[in-house]
């Protein structure tokens, strides 16, 4: 299956790698050029035990590929995986038009009918957000949103992503469904399906923290 990852730090480093890993043809995404030119010569910008490795095999299969352009973007693929690791400033308050802005900027230029998973940590809203977005730039495309609350531990990240014990994935169509199942079919069948405006109540984490962050990332 063909997929986009938008966003290349911690999230999206080990997201790009272990769909890869699996068989996908990934694409990852990110404007910043000095980013790709370090990915492209296998070098990631964080540390994960195994990752450097993952991305090198990833390159070498031909199975993944890094651009800093949308000029690049391949016209084939199923669903864009938003994967930003949202900034917060120094009083803790996420940066959350920056990501709405990174992903705005990609919604044109996508293939018609994407799916467009959101796993960065958003507020309130955020689906809502950018479906509003979307309808006003490109509503020829009739792009729909998803969104999957991200659950790694530093350390343990590729570890936590191949083996979970269970996936919250909030959807608004079965199309969505049939697409997000397929792409995490070879990681897990562990699969909660919620309403995109309720993902995250169960949690893709044993804590109440993650859980109720969760479900403010995704409820609209």
């Amino acid at each position: 299956m063909k997929v986009c990852v938008q966003g290349l730090w911690h999230l999206g480093s080990v997201t790009s790698g272990c769909f890869a890993s699996v068989g996908h043809e990934v694409v990852g995404l990110d404007f910043d050029g000095d980013l790709i030119r370090e990915f492209q010569a296998g070098k990631p910008p964080i540390f994960e035990p195994g990752l450097e490795e993952m991305i090198g095999s990833g390159l070498a299969s031909g199975k993944l590929k890094f651009i800093s352009s949308v000029d690049n973007l391949p016209h084939d693929f199923e669903v864009l995986w938003v994967a930003y690791d949202t900034p917060v400033d120094e009083d803790d308050v996420a940066n959350v038009d920056f990501v709405v802005s990174q992903v705005e900027a990609v919604l044109p230029f996508l293939p018609n009918e994407t799916t467009v998973l959101l796993s960065s940590q958003m507020p309130v809203g955020s689906i809502r957000r950018l479906e509003a977005i979307a309808d006003k730039l490109c509503p020829e495309k009739r792009l729909s949103f998803a969104c999957s609350p991200e659950n790694l531990r530093l350390g343990k990240a590729m570890d936590v992503f191949l083996k979970p014990d269970r996936v919250v994935v909030g959807v608004r169509s079965e199309r969505d469904k049939e697409r997000i199942g397929r792409l995490l079919q070879p990681i897990t069948d562990r699969i909660e399906w919620m309403c995109v405006d309720v993902c995250g109540i169960g949690g893709n984490d044993q804590t109440c923290y993650k859980c109720i962050f969760g479900y403010f990332c995704c409820l609209c």
